[in-house]
């Protein structure tokens, strides 16, 4: 296979040191709506600039990861079609065509049945206090747990075995 240098621009370094430091600040601009590690085909930076016209000051709906604390969309957690659960000694492993995360067996217990939409306040809050003993000495405890189940969700959106589906009628426009 023949490789092709450009007659004139930028060398091959220096235009992949700016599509890396461009990726690095689209991640820490937009932590809660670009979390999917893949590039997108053909790549990445053929469709950056197009998103962020498009989607620069309008909520992307299609999120891989829980919206930000004090968010007021609405929405669910569901199982695409396509997600497979097979269990190891620790927990599960789901996989979907988009990825693979190791579970532990009480979160799938928790998400397991499907939950009226609600805040992502609500749902961790919720989440978080099936784990934690009641208590107010526990509150410090359901933060911390509500911390970590939001990380392993994030996880499981951002593979693709789970998705966050916002409720029928709520806008997904403008972010609040």
């Amino acid at each position: 296979m023949r490789s092709w240098t450009s007659a004139g621009g930028l060398s091959t370094q220096r235009a992949q040191q700016l599509i890396a430091d461009f990726q690095a600040v689209l991640r820490a601009r937009f932590p809660v709506h670009r979390q999917f590690p893949a590039h997108l085909w053909p790549s990445f930076e053929e469709y950056a600039m197009l998103y962020a016209e498009r989607y620069g000051t309008d909520r992307f709906p299609w999120q891989l990861c829980l919206p930000p604390p004090g968010d007021p969309l609405l929405f669910r957690l569901e199982w695409p079609r396509s997600t497979r659960f097979r269990p190891t000694g620790e927990g599960f492993v789901a996989e979907s065509f988009t990825g693979r995360v190791r579970t532990p067996r009480q979160l799938l217990q928790l998400l397991a049945r499907p939950a009226e939409p609600c805040r992502v306040d609500d749902l961790l809050g919720a989440l978080a206090s099936q784990v934690a003993p009641g208590g107010d000495r526990d509150t410090h405890d359901r933060a911390v747990i509500a911390k970590e189940l939001r990380g392993m969700i994030d996880e499981m959106l951002a593979a693709g075995v789970l998705w966050l589906v916002p409720a029928a009628g709520t806008r997904i426009g403008a972010a609040a």
